[in-house]
């Protein structure tokens, strides 16, 4: 699951508010999937303002912003800065995916922008 995924899955009325402020109209959008197809769309042609719009709703975003130097509105997005790695232990709990997948949205974000 990326970026695009986890915000349609979370906030799919939000994805498509966003999608339409721009005039785009998605058709046979029948799921999340589907949705989150057209906001990479949307981000491909549009750049950087529909990505910052996208993240403004992005469902963890107060936790992002702890961790980089994006407030959800208008900040600046900056590259992450990664050290090595610690080895990581197996684990019942879903806190180690949540990190795994918010360190994953970042690299997008970051390579995103960056393209």
């Amino acid at each position: 699951m990326d970026f695009f995924d986890y915000i349609a899955d979370n906030d799919p009325e939000g994805v498509a508010a966003i999608i339409q402020s721009y005039g785009y109209q998605c058709q046979n959008v029948f799921g999340p999937q589907d949705l989150a197809d057209c906001a990479r769309f949307l981000v491909n042609d549009e750049g950087e303002d529909a990505l910052r719009k996208l993240m403004s709703i992005h469902p963890d975003k107060e936790i992002i912003a702890q961790y980089s130097n994006f407030d959800g509105d208008s900040a600046t997005i900056v590259k992450a800065s990664c050290s090595t790695p610690k080895p990581l232990k197996a684990s019942n709990d879903n806190s180690l995916m949540l990190v795994f997948m918010m360190g994953a949205t970042l690299l997008i974000t970051a390579a995103i922008i960056t393209k």
